[in-house]
């Protein structure tokens, strides 16, 4: 629910303000994953687990404009038991491919200014053609394929 994204946010800013103070000659870099993720992940665990669920009429809403891979089955049950030909997400192969290819073209649109700044030509071409490539790729696989009301 609503309320483990924001106990998994103050989980993490807690431990990430602690970490310096309580480990002052641990790196940011190994207390991340090894104090400040594990914190997050628990405290968004427990907002889910303590606190009540959200309603189901706020859920089923959520699930058919979104339709999201994952761990809906009750959801989609009730769905189904109002409209009987509701078909849920079933492309979660192709979703997650374009979520990996996604990740990689925003890394472009962040390196290729950087790049440019730096007057790294090398990595500013290459960063024009992977962002170009998959920019194609998300057309066609993700943007094409989205559903339209």
């Amino acid at each position: 629910n609503g309320y483990g994204y924001f106990w998994g946010m103050i989980a993490g800013l807690v431990a990430s303000l602690l970490v310096p103070k309580a480990f002052p000659e641990m790196s940011i870099i190994i207390a991340f994953p090894l104090v400040i993720l594990p914190a997050s992940t628990a405290g968004s665990f427990l907002g889910c687990l303590l606190t009540p669920p959200d309603d189901m009429e706020v859920l089923k809403n959520f699930y058919r404009s979104v339709r999201p891979w994952g761990f809906w089955s009750p959801v989609i049950a009730e769905i189904k038991a109002e409209n009987p030909e509701f078909i849920e997400n079933r492309s979660f192969k192709r979703d997650f491919f374009n979520v990996v290819v996604g990740v990689f073209w925003q890394m472009m649109l962040i390196l290729l200014p950087v790049y440019l700044v730096i007057r790294d030509m090398n990595g500013v071409l290459l960063s024009l053609v992977i962002l170009v490539v998959t920019s194609i790729i998300l057309k066609y696989n993700w943007y094409d394929k989205l559903e339209r009301d």
